[in-house]
């Protein structure tokens, strides 16, 4: 039986010191003096370098670091994109970045709202990020081959897993996820506790604690199985 190189943690609150490296800070000078279309570029450039990079770090496609460099300065160009190698062609990706980057406004919108955080609106956005996406890659045992294939699933948008999502690293070992039948207990975990943080930190803090939070339980959704 494979070991297990990381086993799986309750979400709990970070019990250790914060600290900060003054971004907020610099941010705030920033808005203070820039003007209203010098700031209205830098979000743009925030949004589109987001949007492509979300993608990136998940590998759904690839984009050259020109091709990505250009797309953040003068806007998303469906010309600039490769063919990929998993099938997708550039119209796909374009339309992916598309969904990514109105996810992504309806995130600042959200925030600007002061809507709160809840377990619905995590799955409104896994469905937003996703409306172009209809399959994922699972990975299976094959008795026959004996070794897992890798197989084209239906992608239900919105929907936490309901099924063990546990990538195996190139020694033999596993990294645990959080089991299925724990996701929505843990979700609620979440929204509460950062309920609590919201009280007591600062947003930097919050969104680093948040970020760490969700991705320490990655694979929530069926689409992430690794």
């Amino acid at each position: 039986m494979p070991k297990k190189d990381y086993k799986w943690k309750p979400i709990a609150l970070w019990e250790g010191h914060w600290l900060s490296d003054g971004l907020v800070d610099v941010f705030h000078a920033f808005r203070k003096h820039a003007s209203p279309e010098v700031y209205s570029d830098y979000l743009g450039k925030v949004s589109r370098e987001w949007s492509i990079e979300t993608g990136q770090i998940e590998g759904a496609y690839d984009i050259p670091p020109g091709a990505t460099l250009t797309m953040i300065k003068t806007g998303l160009v469906e010309n600039l994109i490769p063919d990929q190698i998993n099938g997708l062609s550039p119209t796909d990706v374009y339309g992916i970045l598309l969904d990514t980057q109105e996810a992504l406004d309806g995130v600042f919108a959200f925030r600007k709202s002061e809507r709160e955080l809840s377990v619905s609106y995590i799955k409104e956005l896994h469905q937003a990020l996703l409306k172009s996406v209809a399959t994922y890659d699972g990975w299976f045992a094959d008795p026959i081959a004996g070794k897992p294939i890798k197989t084209k699933m239906p992608l239900e948008k919105g929907k936490f897993k309901t099924s063990p999502n546990n990538p195996s690293r190139d020694d033999g070992s596993i990294h645990e996820y959080c089991p299925p039948e724990h996701v929505d207990a843990e979700m609620d975990q979440l929204v509460g506790l950062f309920q609590t943080m919201k009280a007591k930190e600062p947003p930097d803090f919050q969104a680093a604690w948040l970020h760490h939070a969700f991705s320490h339980h990655s694979g929530i959704f069926g689409a992430l199985n690794g």
